[in-house]
């Protein structure tokens, strides 16, 4: 694949992906928070781990709200190193638990560094970009 089309696939998921936390109503979510925080195509251009959190949060809230509050209790909202991790490390957990679980999920294999560096960036918005279809399929389901 060129460099080119390889940025035009990456701009096209990244749109999709924008256009995904948007029907799952992201930004209201992160309103709520009082987080000055704005998703849009450039979102997952340069993730920050503010950014990551909020979403990653948000989207398990859409799956299941109570488990997501138990999963998630004592480690978000992130406010040290420690919770950091754990945060990272209850993500890759549950995503793997779904993409085994799902048939319907084909999650790309991610490591967990991915969510502390956030690279490589198309990787990390693929994978994001898979889950937000699965969780809008999970939200139109109910």
């Amino acid at each position: 694949m060129s460099d080119t089309t390889g940025a035009q696939v990456f701009a096209a998921m990244r749109t999709q992906l924008a256009n995904n936390l948007k029907l799952l109503s992201t930004q209201e979510f992160i309103r709520r928070r009082k987080e000055d925080l704005i998703i849009n195509e450039d979102t997952y251009k340069k993730l920050t781990p503010k950014a990551f959190q909020l979403i990653t949060y948000h989207l398990f809230q859409t799956v299941d709200p109570e488990e997501c509050r138990k999963r998630f209790i004592g480690c978000f909202p992130v406010l040290d190193r420690k919770q950091e991790g754990e945060f990272r490390q209850i993500t890759n957990k549950w995503l793997q638990e779904i993409a085994a679980k799902e048939t319907s999920c084909h999650f790309p294999r991610v490591v967990p560094i991915y969510f502390q560096h956030f690279t490589p960036e198309v990787t990390v918005c693929h994978l994001y970009l898979d889950f937000s279809n699965y969780c809008l399929r999970k939200h139109i389901q109910r």
